[in-house]
């Protein structure tokens, strides 16, 4: 679960930091209150008020709970895609060959590779026909769709969001998400914006 380290008076003034924040991150009562550590469940449907469950335990039942009593959120669609060289059968002609035998063998493997441990500084706008489509995430932005694909709960609702149209792993350094209008790369920390040539 991420962590929100940070601490949050709720009032006015924080509404648009929590309306921010995703459903399952740990937040804190006030300064005061450090120690009061509950799991942010998002605004009542009805009342507009700030959920917060404070009891950490039964989270999958809890959070399914709240998904139905909290008020829905503005999705858009987004798009998944991810390296046809990370695949299991390469993983294995790479501990058999090598790196520098498969890099040659298969550009796919080489770019995929450079993908998982550089990121975007390593990607080519040309290698982009090494990544395929794998699903379309209904999300509120591209923090919200990295939450909604790994789904560390196992929550239905998370899973219904997606539409899977192949194997996939979760979404990692290296993964590429179209948001409709732009590109972007999952990097070691946060999202770049990429180029690719279609």
């Amino acid at each position: 679960m991420s962590q929100f380290i940070k601490a949050i008076d709720y009032s006015e003034a924080t509404h648009e930091e929590l309306e921010a924040l995703q459903v399952g991150q740990w937040v804190y009562w006030s300064e005061a209150l450090k120690h009061r550590k509950g799991i942010w469940c998002g605004f009542e449907r009805d009342t507009n008020t700030p959920c917060v469950w404070w009891k950490s335990h039964e989270p999958v039942e809890l959070l399914a709970e709240y998904y139905a009593k909290c008020k829905p959120l503005a999705l858009s669609k987004f798009e998944l895609y991810q390296n046809t060289g990370m695949s299991q059968s390469n993983g294995e002609l790479i501990n058999r060959f090598g790196l520098d035998v498969m890099f040659e063998r298969d550009p796919a493997i080489k770019s995929a590779w450079d993908a998982r441990h550089k990121g975007s500084k390593s990607f080519k706008a040309n290698t982009f026909k090494h990544w395929a489509k794998v699903s379309d995430i209904q999300a509120t932005d591209l923090e919200d769709c990295f939450y909604q694909q790994n789904n560390p709960y196992g929550l239905e609702e998370c899973e219904a969001r997606l539409t899977r149209y192949a194997r996939q792993w979760s979404m990692s350094v290296g993964d590429i998400v179209f948001d409709g209008a732009a590109y972007h790369m999952c990097d070691n920390a946060g999202w770049t914006a990429i180029e690719v040539a279609a």
